[in-house]
């Protein structure tokens, strides 16, 4: 276990576009229900489980599963591995130009140790390669997600 024991909550979370999604969609409730989940997780050494690690938490507080399941597969706000675990993503996360912006300027990458060596249209290339692969697998996932939450719904 993590030797403190609070939730270090990123400050400008409700600025990320799918925690406004949520908000919109689930009101305060899914909001409620997204930090559950991240409460839950972060009792965890690595901040990662299966989505059955929660079914006991949900019996004690009397907190509908297949809800629970609709906020982690329906807003992008999880990560989901191969192995069937799942961890928070990033909120807010700085966008690959951050790197280009700061090599742009000496002062910066000097202060930032950021690598700004190298073909800048070969890293563009590289990152989008790595976008579409991303991208493929959390298609992917996504879809998992919905026939998970679509046979929930037939029992």
């Amino acid at each position: 276990m993590k030797r403190n024991f609070y939730l270090q909550h990123p400050l400008m979370a409700m600025h990320d576009p799918r925690m406004q999604n949520l908000l919109a969609k689930e009101t305060l409730k899914g909001t409620g229900a997204y930090w559950f989940i991240i409460e839950k997780l972060e009792l965890l050494p690595e901040s990662r489980a299966q989505v059955e690690y929660l079914r006991p938490f949900c019996k004690v507080h009397k907190i509908s599963f297949a809800y629970i399941k609709k906020i982690i597969f329906g807003y992008q706000l999880f990560n989901f591995e191969e192995d069937g675990y799942f961890m928070p993503a990033e909120l807010n996360p700085i966008h690959e130009r951050t790197e280009q912006t700061i090599c742009e300027r000496p002062e910066n990458y000097v202060a930032t140790g950021v690598d700004c060596t190298g073909n800048p249209e070969e890293k563009v290339q590289k990152t989008l390669k790595n976008k579409r692969e991303s991208s493929k697998k959390e298609r992917k996932m996504a879809e998992n997600g919905q026939k998970v939450l679509g046979n929930e719904g037939g029992k």
